[in-house]
């Protein structure tokens, strides 16, 4: 859907979900596919299987999809430490926890997990699971659209970490390195970026509260290592926001 990095070839509402499924099992694979294809959000999504650890860990490097369904037995290997090695990585899995057994209900918490399925109960637990994974992909999915030239650029705010201005340049940092520079101004999207988790850090810069690692008086250290500084006027209220959205999250 994109070729250069932001760059929309597309419509909007045609974006396409990238979900990964990780079970031993690949004929409940088929099953749970089939099943989330009735819902609108997953309807034209591209399902990905992997059957054991090591395939899992190699494909969400590289995709790094939308959603995850974790079986928390593969194998001889415990989902909740495949999760877990992700998350020591600075990725943010969104899981769905899915067995064959009740009781590692209790124990499904690694990774703040979006929801459990249990095997017997699939369609019952599903339909309750669903709501919440709706309501956060519809915040993930969100993006702006922005007019640089003659070219138009759709960018997915969960993919960004920062932007940041020099002169009339305007750089998109993105959580895997790469980055986009157009021509542009923070004003134009300012207002409408603070609505989805960004926060002004500076006079050049915004950052999205998502990937924030550490916070120290004049710095921000983001996920994958980026470093932004924090100018001083702008210390308390961002301290303050990090605070509340950290507590709206845990919630």
């Amino acid at each position: 859907m994109y070729g250069v990095k932001g760059m929309y070839t597309g419509m909007k509402n045609d974006m396409i979900l990238s979900i990964l499924v990780c079970d031993d099992d690949k004929y409940f694979f088929e099953i749970l596919r089939d099943y989330l294809c009735k819902n609108m959000y997953f309807n034209k999504s591209d399902f990905l299987y992997s059957g054991n650890k090591e395939d899992m860990l190699k494909t969400y490097r590289k995709v790094k999809p939308d959603l995850v369904f974790m079986d928390i037995e593969v194998g001889e290997n415990i989902g909740f430490d495949i999760i877990r090695e992700l998350l020591k990585e600075g990725y943010s899995p969104q899981v769905v926890y899915i067995t064959n057994y009740d009781y590692y209900v209790f124990d499904a918490f690694v990774g703040q997990p979006l929801g459990f399925v249990r095997k017997q109960s699939l369609e019952t637990d599903l339909e309750t699971v669903l709501r919440e994974v709706n309501r956060v992909l519809e915040k993930r999915l969100k993006v702006i659209e922005i007019t640089s030239g003659t070219t138009k650029y759709t960018l997915k705010l969960s993919e960004i970490i920062a932007f940041e201005i020099f002169v009339h340049d305007m750089t998109v940092y993105y959580y895997d390195d790469t980055e986009l520079t157009v021509r542009y101004t923070l004003k134009k999207i300012e207002n409408e970026l603070n609505k989805y988790d960004f926060i002004k850090i500076s006079r050049n810069t915004l950052i999205n509260l998502n990937y924030i690692k550490d916070m120290s008086k004049d710095m921000i250290v983001m996920k994958n290592g980026r470093r932004f500084y924090i100018s001083s006027r702008n210390v308390t209220e961002v301290k303050n926001r990090f605070k509340k959205f950290n507590e709206e999250r845990h919630d």
